[in-house]
């Protein structure tokens, strides 16, 4: 069901997993003053906003005081999940070649639009990839010191490759061993540690 509401009767939903960033938001802001409010605010019946927080936060800093939204009824908390993701689903993808004929027909502010390049990939293959992404400091908790260092990276970085063959070629540039199975590698190269080695610190009595 369609209808307009009062933006003050909305509220962004706590478990929201999107955010924008700073250059993102202003440049939603732009699209929304140009285009309006052309697709509606997914929402549960109390007002919860499951997809288009982003957007709210926009229409609130434009002072927009009603918005159009759609209203939805989520049997659980798994449900809301899926419609927020579903909202926000990459089911398809910009043909970059197709894309760079079309731009010289039109005098349009391309510096106002970002979009994907690549093909979408399914968030269970991504967790596989990073084999879950174990927090650290879960895994150390209740563990006692030892004398090895910090074992986490100041930074982590995700590298994409449009090509399998252009894997080579990274791992020419950054002088260490990349494959297709590589999970991950430490710049500069740190060899694995050897567990066994490891000396553990113990109180003494």
């Amino acid at each position: 069901m369609n209808e307009m509401r009062n933006i003050n009767d909305l509220h962004e939903w706590d478990k929201n997993p999107r955010s924008i960033e700073g250059k993102d938001f202003e440049r939603l802001k732009r699209q929304i003053k140009k285009l309006g409010q052309y697709k509606p605010i997914i929402i549960t019946p109390d007002g919860t906003v499951l997809g288009g927080n982003m957007r709210l936060k926009a229409y609130k800093e434009l002072g927009v005081t009603s918005v159009w939204v759609s209203i939805v009824e989520p049997k659980n908390e798994d449900q809301k999940l899926e419609y927020a993701l579903s909202d926000n689903d990459r089911a398809g993808f910009y043909d970059p070649d197709l894309l760079a004929n079309l731009m010289p027909n039109y005098t349009i502010d391309w510096t106002q639009y970002a979009v994907d390049l690549n093909a979408p990939m399914n968030i269970d293959d991504i967790l596989r990839n990073l084999g879950g992404t174990p927090n650290v400091d879960d895994m150390w908790k209740e563990m006692p010191d030892y004398g090895g260092g910090s074992v986490k990276p100041a930074k982590t970085l995700y590298v994409h490759f449009q090509n399998l063959e252009d894997i080579p070629e990274f791992a020419k540039l950054v002088k260490q061993n990349v494959t297709e199975t590589t999970k991950y590698i430490w710049y500069p190269y740190k060899p694995k540690e050897n567990i066994k080695a490891i000396k553990v610190k113990t109180e003494e009595k």
